[in-house]
């Protein structure tokens, strides 16, 4: 079977190579074949991980799939749509563990799928658990492939709420995002749920982020900070992962106001300014910051993707690869359209 590999912190070792079959085990009697792998920053960060990995993984933490075998008591069926769920449970039995929120876990190093120390979903077949998997109901089909990158903003918007729900001066007019890649786009989506007015920044996005963000009747699109350096908004979500998105955009959230970084600066990246840091502090913001995302994060984000516009999810995911492209993705500094998925099965 094909299996997209890579050696972390080793670009040039990015190859699709072929690979034994895997078999069920009692711990993983699952067997899945992809359908389609989603790519993303996090795939980019790990080619340049520093210092490298010593040995080779499968990539892929985004994955829609179909069971092609599954256990007789099993919860899904051969057939059934399932997304992959990347971090389980570490065998320290740690606190955040043992409440089942494995994206709590306190023990490191971490394991995750297509991330750390783990082979990821990008080939033909692959084994889980059923803990490991999440259920897509058909009418979601492909669209799915959204599920994961959706979780971590599920997960931040209620820790969002939670906070703003403890501060009475605190409100919901007005949020700010910034970066209209693929998180950034459904961050305004899907935050604009619960505020009255999003304002999307992104002074580098292409057409296609442009047009995407058109359908969203309810978000304004501005290319520059200039457009935005007068306003103030009651919440930012930063979705682009850049130091200078931080320093102008916390400048704008009013006192009480919270911040949500769901973007991961470049290990090459300058510092945070510290009068970045005490406008912060001064002006009372929270801050809180993202990664990974529990079961139910997962099973609320296929509900939310079920009664979203169809035109919007489409567009994110319109430039589709093969795996056999993966080393030539892996080497392009900026592809093109919104998303990238890797088709493995129709």
């Amino acid at each position: 079977m094909r299996a997209m590999r890579v050696v972390p912190g080793l670009p040039d070792s990015a190859a699709t190579v072929e690979l034994a079959e895997p078999e069920p085990t009692a711990e993983r009697p699952y067997v899945l074949e992809s359908v389609l792998v989603g790519l993303c920053g996090t795939d980019r960060e790990l080619l340049r991980r520093h210092p490298p990995a010593s040995r080779v993984m499968t990539i892929g933490h985004e994955s829609l799939a179909r069971v092609v075998s599954a256990p007789g008591t099993g919860e899904h069926q051969p057939g059934d749509f399932v997304v992959g769920v990347i971090r389980q449970a570490c065998s320290q039995r740690c606190r955040g563990c043992l409440i089942g929120r494995f994206d709590l876990c306190l023990t490191r190093p971490i394991t995750e799928r297509g991330i750390y120390g783990r082979d990821g979903f990008g080939s033909d077949r692959w084994t889980a658990s059923e803990d490991a998997l999440v259920q897509v109901p058909t009418d979601l089909g492909e669209r799915g492939i959204l599920v994961e990158p959706l979780t971590c903003l599920v997960k931040g918007r209620r820790r969002l709420l939670d906070a703003h729900r403890n501060v009475a001066s605190s409100s919901v007019d007005r949020l700010l995002v910034s970066g209209a890649g693929p998180i950034g786009l459904l961050a305004s989506w899907y935050f604009g749920q619960v505020f009255e007015s999003v304002v999307l920044v992104d002074p580098f996005a292409d057409a296609e982020a442009v047009a995407a963000a058109a359908l969203l009747p309810s978000v304004e699109f501005v290319d520059t900070w200039a457009d935005v350096e007068r306003s103030r908004f009651d919440a930012f979500v930063e979705c682009s992962g850049s130091i200078d998105a931080i320093i102008s955009g916390l400048p704008l959230v009013l006192p009480a106001g919270t911040v949500v970084l769901e973007g991961i600066c470049g290990s090459n990246g300058r510092a945070l300014p510290s009068a970045t840091i005490q406008s912060a502090v001064l002006n009372d913001l929270t801050i809180l910051a993202t990664v990974n995302a529990s079961h139910r994060d997962h099973l609320d984000a296929v509900e939310q993707l079920a009664s979203a516009p169809v035109a919007f999810l489409d567009a994110l995911t319109s430039r589709e690869i093969t795996p056999e492209d993966w080393p030539t993705w892996a080497s392009d500094d900026r592809p093109t359209g919104v998303k990238t998925v890797v088709r493995f099965q129709l």
